[in-house]
Formats: structure tokens, sequence, C-alpha cells
């Protein structure tokens, strides 16, 4: 009976302060999304940058000539512009508007139109929008006043808050030690009461471990099962990550080209590289076409989007998009005067003979030529690619095509070791095959046969 008794006041206690601890832990989890989602210091980080380009447009007004012909007010108002549309999207409008700084807004807001008029006039007077547009930082200012305020409160609640849950973490540990000592000793002093059941879970032995055994072997099944299925999504991604590397690189180049030299870009130029863009992205959405539409995930990772091509555009258009990133490398193409057309997918194509130029790129001197030839053997379409560089040792040849493995002589270089691997799926997947010849220090040919099934459309 007075075991009984203690049981119950040990449970009684244990379950007061595990409620305890569960609200303090509760009250953590409430804390912790609060810190989570607190806003204030990026709040008045928008204030402050919205304040500072205010500034520098007023600094460019004071500086420009007497009427409004300055680049730099246009571009400073641009900017000012668009910390001020940060401010009214939301969450920041909502938070601002909560801390009682409506008035604030519409007064900047009306502030900038009136400034944006007097800009569209052409001619107005500098010193006249710089009149208009200083009232912006009274408005500013307060609101910035009201963040910072609010900041602090909140700041102050959280601490508030967290130095709670802190005591209520500390006086349920200290109970659930105690309650859990007292069980503890109870326990203790009915292990000879425990072991009566010794005979009766022996007899159960044979039946768990039947059991066990049944419930392993499914949960192999499941692991393995889903084992498959990380391979099908790893050689999804896979396939789609490098093929996006192209258009992505000609789109970054572009870029590049524009931060590095803006004063040499002409209208034509403008024009020029924008269809460049264009091209660029449409193979973007020809790669996400081929690869996730329609659902067609398979074994491999990916299905093809098979239709007649013609095989020299395929060339063509890899040759063209390795053109648009490495300008300087002469490439050397030997296409038959009539077209070659097979059945498969244009996009994964044109991606292994990307990814055999890309090894050439990486691995022969920008003073030697690649070569590119096309032509027919019986039934079967032959594509070779040619480089003069470092070659491949001969030791490592046989393993090229496996997934993340890099010849020895180019270890120490940039690259993935998926290049090879991919194209080999690729061409599996099309029903043809890559064969490689190489001599160290002398160059590399990689010969890519397709099936000559397709027929003009």
């Amino acid at each position: 009976m007075t075991h009984e008794r203690g049981y119950v006041v040990a449970s009684v206690a244990i379950l007061v302060f595990v409620a305890v601890l569960a609200y303090a832990f509760i009250q953590l989890l409430s804390i912790h999304k609060a810190l989570s989602t607190f806003t204030g210091e990026n709040m008045l980080w928008n204030v402050t940058e919205t304040e500072r380009e205010a500034r520098r447009l007023s600094e460019a007004l004071l500086l420009s000539s007497e009427y409004y012909e300055n680049e730099d007010v246009a571009f400073r108002y641009d900017i000012l512009l668009s910390r001020v549309k940060l401010i009214n999207d939301s969450p920041q409008y909502d938070f601002y508007v909560s801390i009682d700084g409506k008035e604030h807004l519409e007064e900047l807001n009306r502030i900038l139109n009136v400034v944006q008029i007097a800009l569209d006039d052409g001619k107005s007077n500098a010193r006249r929008i710089y009149a208009l547009l200083l009232p912006i930082f009274n408005s500013l200012s307060r609101l910035g006043n009201k963040t910072m305020i609010q900041q602090r409160v909140e700041a102050g609640k959280q601490r508030d808050n967290q130095l709670r849950a802190i005591y209520l973490l500390m006086m349920s540990s200290a109970g659930l030690l105690v309650s859990g000592a007292a069980l503890s000793w109870l326990l203790m002093s009915n292990i000879r009461a425990l072991n009566k059941t010794h005979a009766e879970l022996f007899a159960y032995k044979e039946k768990l471990e039947d059991t066990v055994a049944e419930r392993t072997a499914a949960l192999l099944e499941s692991l393995e099962n889903e084992r498959q299925t990380n391979a099908v999504y790893i050689n999804f991604l896979t396939t789609v990550s490098h093929q996006f590397r192209t258009p992505i690189a000609i789109i970054d180049l572009i870029a590049q080209r524009f931060v590095r030299w803006p004063q040499d870009v002409t209208k034509a130029i403008l024009v020029e590289k924008a269809q460049r863009i264009r091209t660029a992205i449409k193979r973007l959405n020809l790669i996400i076409d081929s690869t996730i539409n329609n659902d067609r995930l398979t074994e491999s990772g990916l299905d093809l989007l098979v239709t007649n091509i013609n095989f020299s555009e395929v060339i063509q258009k890899a040759c063209s998009y390795h053109s648009d990133i490495y300008p300087e490398r002469r490439l050397n193409l030997f296409l038959p005067d009539k077209p070659i057309w097979t059945c498969g997918d244009a996009t994964h194509l044109e991606q292994v003979i990307i990814n055999f130029l890309s090894n050439a790129e990486k691995y022969s001197s920008l003073s030697t030529p690649v070569d590119i030839r096309l032509r027919t053997r019986a039934d079967q379409i032959v594509c070779s690619v040619t480089d003069y560089g470092i070659g491949i040792p001969a030791e490592d040849q046989a393993r090229i095509f496996d997934r993340f493995f890099r010849a020895a002589n180019v270890s120490h270089l940039p690259g993935s070791g998926l290049g090879l691997s991919l194209s080999s799926m690729l061409a599996h997947l099309h029903g043809g095959k890559i064969t490689c010849k190489s001599i160290p220090g002398s160059g590399t040919t990689f010969e890519f046969t397709l099936p000559l099934d397709g027929k003009k459309p």
C-alpha cells in the first residue's frame, strides 16, 4: 500500500512538472517564432536607406546646373523610388502602419509625386526641385524614430519572455529530477517483483523474433525502394543542372560585358546581345519542357522528347552556343552537303556535343582548333569531336565515362567529372554509344554514333 501511494505521489508530481515544462517549451517556441519573424531591424534599415538615397538625390540636385538635365539626378531619383517602393510593399507597409506611420508614408508618396511632376517637366529649376524634396527628410526621420522605438519595445518583450521561460524550465527540470529520484527508488525496490515476469516474457521470445524478422524485411524493402527513388531524382537533377550551365553561362557572359564596357554598348550591339539572351532563354525553356513536362520521369531519371531532327543543325547549334561563351576558340566544322535525319531529343543531343566541346576547351591550348566531323557509316550516324590537347592517360581511358571520375592529369583543374557520364547516358537512351581514342600529349577524339533511322518530316 505504501509503495502504491509513493507511485501515485511521484506520478502526480511528475505530471505537474511535465505540464510546467511543456508550457515553458511552448513559450520558447513562441519566442523562437517571434525572433524568426522579427522585422524591426530590417524595417529600420529600409527607412535609413531611403533617407540616405534622398540625401544623395538632394546633393545631386545642388551640384547640378540651374535646370535639371543631370543624368546623375535621374539615376539617384530612380534609386530613391526603388527604396520607397520597398517601403510600400508588404509586409513593410503593414509594419509601418501598425506603428502609426501611415501619415508619414502618405506624406512621403505625396512629396515624390510632386517631385516626379517637376522632373517630368524637363526644364525645371534644380533648386526648386530640391525645395520640393526637402520635406521628405522630416517624414523619414519621424518614421525612423517610431520604427526604432517599436524595435526596442519588442526587444524588451522578447527578453522578458525569454527570462520567464528559462525560470520555468529550471523549476521544471529540478522538479523532474527530484520526482525521478523518488520513482527510481521505488522501482529498485520492486525489481524482484519484475523478475517474476521473466518466464512469461521468455515464452514470447520466439514469436517476437519472427515478428521482428518480418518487419525488418519490410523495412529493408522500403529502404531499397527509397534508394531507387533517390537514384532516379539524382540522375534527373544531375542531367538538368548540367544542361542549364550553357545558356546560363551565355547570359552571364553578356551581362559581364555590359558591366565592364557599358560605354561601348550601341543600339545595334544591344539588339544583337538581347537576341542572344532570348536564344539562351529559349534553350532553357526547351530543357525544362524536355525533362519535366508530362510526368516524364523514368528509371533513368528522364524521358526523351523524340522528334525527327536534322543532326547537322544539332551540331551547328551546339557549336554556336560554345562560340558564344568562348569566341576565341576556332571550331572546324566538316558537315555533309545534305541533311542527315534521325529520331531523338534535340536538346539532349545538343548537350552531348556541348559536353565534348567543353572538354576540348578545358584541356587543349587556345591556339589549337577543335575539329567536328559528321558522316554516315552503314546504318549509323557518326559524329566525332577532336582536340589537340593534353590527351588522356591510357590507364584512365577505361573509366572516363564513370560518374565523378577524372583523369589523373586533370585532377588539379576545375571540373565535376559528370559531363562524360551524362553524355554516355544520353547516348544510351538514344540507342547509341560513345567511344574515345586518345594519345597523351597529342589530343583526344570522342566518337558519337546513333542509329540512322530518321526521316525528313
